[in-house]
């Protein structure tokens, strides 16, 4: 494969790098509660959208501007292990979903049933500036400039205990917060999709998720 540079599909590549260099663009104003989300794909993000009411909400997106503005507002968001992020991504988007904007972005790079290998070496032929949400780095989307822009975050290995402390931190009556769960992924372990080499790729890629959330394989 031949490294996808960013003036390949350009259209799609000048928006994405706006946004990715933008870690406030995906984030939530919930004025009810005085606090902001930063959602990241594929970190019970759609569950926790929908409980929040936020999938129709575009009003509710939060700008640059108003971060200043709100920040003292309650700030949180949520990671998970890289290792086990890419294992979701790579059966929702070549498993669970063989036709998808996913793989129409990055003309045809991956495919529907494609080894799970072939998927992690397809990402080392893509500019990470083009990573869309689903493969772009943790750490992208919850600090700028060193910086992290959250007051607290939990992670999606302890979202139980995490997503109770966030309820009972911002008056959000914990029978309305989502149950972890994984549709991508039933009765695997993410482990057992990994060689040595595509372990060392990830680690790699993925290097300042790791180190700043403390995950390791």
């Amino acid at each position: 494969m031949s490294k996808l540079y960013p003036f390949e599909y350009y259209g799609f590549a000048k928006s994405l790098v706006k946004t990715r260099l933008n870690p406030y663009y995906k984030a939530y104003i919930l004025h009810e509660y005085q606090a902001i989300y930063f959602p990241i794909a594929k970190v019970a993000s759609s569950n926790l959208k929908g409980h929040l009411d936020l999938k129709n909400s575009p009003s509710l997106r939060l700008r640059k501007s108003d971060y200043e503005k709100y920040k003292h507002y309650f700030k949180f968001g949520f990671v998970r292990n890289p290792y086990d992020r890419i294992v979701s991504v790579y059966t929702d988007k070549t498993i669970r979903r063989i036709d998808n904007n996913f793989i129409r972005r990055y003309g045809h790079r991956f495919y529907g049933g494609m080894e799970f290998k072939e998927f992690v070496e397809a990402l080392t032929t893509i500019n990470p500036v083009l990573y869309d949400q689903h493969i772009a780095a943790q750490y992208a989307n919850l600090y700028e400039k060193g910086n992290s822009l959250l007051d607290f975050v939990g992670k999606y290995e302890n979202l139980g205990n995490d997503l109770a402390y966030v309820a009972d931190r911002i008056g959000l009556p914990f029978n309305k917060m989502p149950e972890a769960g994984n549709k991508s992924r039933q009765n695997s372990n993410y482990q057992d999709f990994y060689d040595d080499e595509t372990e060392k790729i990830i680690q790699t890629i993925y290097a300042r998720d790791i180190e700043t959330f403390s995950y390791q394989f």
